[in-house]
């Protein structure tokens, strides 16, 4: 008997140093969540020991890029587990995603503009609005008509909203329409994360009224809003769409995406948080880091890395989500 319990006890060892480990768990609110994400997926570690990650972009070439903020990098992540130093210095960079050529496209907090990289070569595609410094582009995302929406709080500012080097009174959402920078939205606490519906009708823009996520009387706290958009991009009304089910957990909206069916992967308070594409709240992929943005990718766009401080993570899901 004693031989079969060594036997068994050897064998559990060997699984449990074989079996990869969980970096997260799933807390469901409702079973609609399971439609996106198998109960048996698997939340892995990609990437550890950086400063404090951000904006992941998938390319069609096969690799990841994501940003990290103070150490001045651009990272390129292969399936491989390769990972190389993409592009130094990034000037802060923060969001990323590539244009209808292919070109990458960053918001930077250093150079307070939204610039392109063609051959090498940085470019600026914006870096005021009405001849005033932009404060510190945050994230965008691409029309199809070449259009890029993009959020501007002052997260890159030494001293925010008080820093004396910032020149627009607000934190706006902005879009850039054949090079010139129009207004969007400029009564927003802070803008951070931004996405649009698959038909592009809609803009999704998340803001936070307080950091902290813990004012429970303010009406804007941790809500993600929805632009319906006119043929010309214009903006034809604006709803609170969602907001994030529990006031008192830390962290507030930060980077999205959506996937083909139009459901919302918002990273926020306390995780990352799912909505269905009419704004109901499944659930929330819980880290032991909380998340600062998301994006799909791999072969089938069934891949979703997350950029959660000093790591990455990647979850399969069910749903193609909506790559560059």
């Amino acid at each position: 008997m004693k031989k079969w319990i060594l036997i068994f006890f050897i064998l559990s060892v060997i699984l449990s140093c074989t079996q990869p480990e969980n970096f997260g768990e799933f807390q469901v609110t409702d079973n609609e969540f399971y439609a996106y994400i198998s109960e048996n997926a698997l939340i892995t570690k990609i990437g550890n020991e950086y400063q404090f990650t951000e904006g992941p972009v998938w390319s069609d070439e096969g690799f990841l890029l994501f940003s990290d903020i103070p150490a001045d990098k651009i990272y390129k992540w292969l399936p491989d587990e390769n990972v190389t130093v993409f592009i130094e210095p990034s000037n802060n960079s923060n969001g990323l995603t590539f244009d209808e050529d292919g070109l990458l496209v960053a918001c930077e907090h250093g150079g307070r503009a939204i610039v392109k990289y063609k051959d090498g070569q940085r470019f600026i595609v914006a870096d005021n609005y009405s001849g005033k410094k932009l404060n510190s582009p945050n994230d965008l995302v691409i029309h199809s008509s070449g259009a890029i929406f993009f959020t501007d709080p002052p997260w890159g500012l030494p001293e925010l909203d008080d820093d004396p080097t910032k020149e627009i009174p607000f934190n706006g959402v902005f879009v850039i329409i054949d090079g010139e920078v129009k207004l969007i939205d400029s009564t927003l606490f802070r803008p951070n994360g931004i996405a649009l519906s698959p038909d592009e009708k809609y803009l999704y823009v998340g803001n936070s009224q307080y950091s902290s996520g813990t004012d429970q009387n303010n009406d804007e706290i941790n809500s993600w809003y929805r632009y319906a958009l006119n043929d010309d991009l214009s903006i034809i009304e604006r709803i609170e769409f969602c907001r994030a089910p529990d006031s008192t957990v830390s962290g507030n909206p930060d980077g999205m995406k959506v996937d083909v069916n139009g459901n919302l992967y918002c990273t926020g308070p306390g995780g990352l948080l799912i909505f269905n594409a009419e704004g109901k709240y499944l659930g929330i992929i819980v880290l032991p880091a909380l998340p600062t943005n998301c994006a799909f990718g791999g072969e089938d766009g069934k891949s979703l890395f997350i950029t959660a401080r000093q790591q990455v993570y990647k979850v399969n899901v069910l749903v193609e989500g909506i790559r560059p």
